[in-house]
């Protein structure tokens, strides 16, 4: 039977079955500690194959801190995701689930990245990302729309090779299309056709 044990604001659930090895997790809720439980024991007492530990991988890190700050109010960054209404899908409150649609993260430098920022963590709306592509995906970021696609200013001055400063000045004063990514010309070839008139 499962022991179920409230720590720090989060229940940690232990499985004792004669002839199999303990396990015990960690839940964000009492309901899902004891559901784990009973799951683990009728899995024992039938017989199953007792799946590996996947807590060890760094996946499992991931997933579990993706919860508990969607979840946990005690959590610092509570705030930032579920006390804004950022949400984990039901089907991700199984580790199981959440690998098999994620898969294993490309490099160590990767970390869960939701494309829509005021969307759920869900698989359509998920990805791994790098630290650099999760800079350019944050809600301080403005988006413009140009060629038919959404932009950061980044982006577009990485692009189209005209300063961020610039692509700024020209959006607050309402310019788009084209005119908003033509190059700059440069300030010292306009002082020497100045000079020249002269």
């Amino acid at each position: 039977m499962a022991n179920v044990t409230e720590i720090s604001g989060r229940f940690r659930a232990q499985v004792r079955v004669a002839g199999a090895p303990s396990r015990a997790r960690t839940f964000d809720t009492r309901e899902e500690a004891v559901a784990w439980g009973k799951e683990y024991e009728a899995e024992v007492r039938a017989g199953l194959p007792v799946k590996p530990m996947t807590t060890k991988l760094p996946e499992y890190g991931v997933w579990a801190n993706m919860r508990t700050r969607c979840s946990n109010p005690n959590t610092p960054t509570y705030n930032c995701y579920g006390g804004r209404g950022i949400t984990v899908c039901a089907r991700w409150s199984r580790f199981e689930n959440f690998l098999a649609d994620m898969g294993l993260r490309p490099s160590p430098r990767h970390s869960i990245d939701r494309i829509d920022n005021d969307g759920p963590y869900s698989p359509e709306n998920c990805r791994w990302a790098t630290p650099k592509m999760q800079a350019w995906n944050t809600r301080r970021n403005i988006r413009v729309v140009h060629a038919g696609r959404e932009w950061t200013f980044k982006e577009l001055a990485l692009k189209y090779k005209v300063p961020m400063a610039t692509l700024r000045a020209r959006h607050g004063r309402g310019v788009s299309g084209a005119e908003l990514v033509r190059r700059p010309r440069k300030r010292l070839v306009l002082f020497r056709q100045a000079r020249t008139a002269a």
